[in-house]
């Protein structure tokens, strides 16, 4: 069996421990894309699943988002935290709760993945303000997931993953390109497969599979997927999680279009630092949920 297809079929029988959830991520995909969708709907449905809902009221009421302890319902946690902001946190735990549960990768390599994942997802808001483009909530999802690919290999491939991840340790070319060179398919495309298998609509697919690929990205994604790689590419410079790469790259390119100085590129490096007490608190409320929902 090729790479792909062992990739395609892993990532179907993933499907079965998405439905085997308590809380249907499809819908809140739905309620998060629709312009119908209202506030109340939302924090009704979220509110029926307590052990999801008392982890994303956690998240919300912490320093992850500027709070102290204010935030005593879900309703309150959309209104002063955003529709979005609150659908990407319910989508970002219920998948990590999928994909912990999905087979025998080990929790050391998915824990260190998954908080470079919330390192960037903290860090896309910052991002866009700097490149003063809009800021929305499902932004900080493509930050959430981007890197989600990764943990498909090592649940689907996980002899050829290692071997891959030895070649970039000894030749520290970039983790994408040997991804391509020894699978076929990098982590990008591995991750959008999944996505779109679960109904994530394109403005978060799209950026997730070329954060890495930006001349092939479509145009209407191009400044999304840009942000998103600069994000990633700021949480490995800052340590937060560790995703395998030992050898980040800024493309040149994102640098001239948002008129980046290697200075400001530091300085944007420092603030994303300073989010490593925040990434490890929403990661921790990400963990403790899942055993409590096992």
């Amino acid at each position: 069996m090729i790479i792909r297809e062992k990739v395609a079929d892993c990532i179907q029988s993933m499907d079965s421990a998405m439905l085997s959830m308590p809380v249907d991520i499809s819908r809140i995909v739905l309620m998060a894309g629709s312009r119908d969708a209202s506030a109340d709907e939302l924090a009704r449905f979220l509110s029926d699943h307590r052990p999801l809902s008392a982890r994303i009221v956690k998240i919300a009421n912490s320093p992850c988002f500027g709070r102290c302890g204010d935030i005593d319902s879900m309703s309150s946690a959309i209104i002063q935290t955003g529709f979005r902001e609150i659908a990407a946190i319910a989508l970002c735990s219920s998948i990590f709760t999928v994909l912990s549960s999905a087979g025998t990768c080990s929790n050391v390599e998915q824990d260190r993945i998954w908080k470079h994942d919330i390192g960037a997802g903290l860090s896309v808001n910052l991002v866009a303000k700097s490149a003063h483009a809009p800021i929305d909530g499902f932004s900080m999802l493509t930050g959430l997931l981007h890197d989600i690919g990764k943990i498909v290999f090592h649940l689907c491939l996980p002899d050829e993953y290692q071997e891959v991840l030895q070649c970039h340790q000894a030749d520290p070319v970039s983790l994408h390109r040997v991804e391509r060179e020894l699978l076929g398919i990098d982590h990008g495309e591995a991750a959008y497969q999944l996505l779109t298998r679960w109904n994530f609509p394109d403005f978060v697919c799209m950026p997730v599979r070329y954060h890495h690929d930006l001349a092939r990205c479509p145009f209407e994604y191009f400044r999304q997927a840009m942000i998103l790689h600069l994000a990633d590419y700021l949480a490995l410079r800052a340590g937060i999680g560790y995703s395998g790469n030992i050898n980040p790259e800024i493309n040149a390119g994102v640098m001239a279009t948002m008129g980046l100085s290697e200075t400001r590129v530091d300085e944007l490096t420092e603030q994303v630092e300073a989010m490593s007490l925040q990434a490890d608190y929403f990661f921790e409320a990400l963990k403790d949920g899942t055993k409590r929902d096992h």
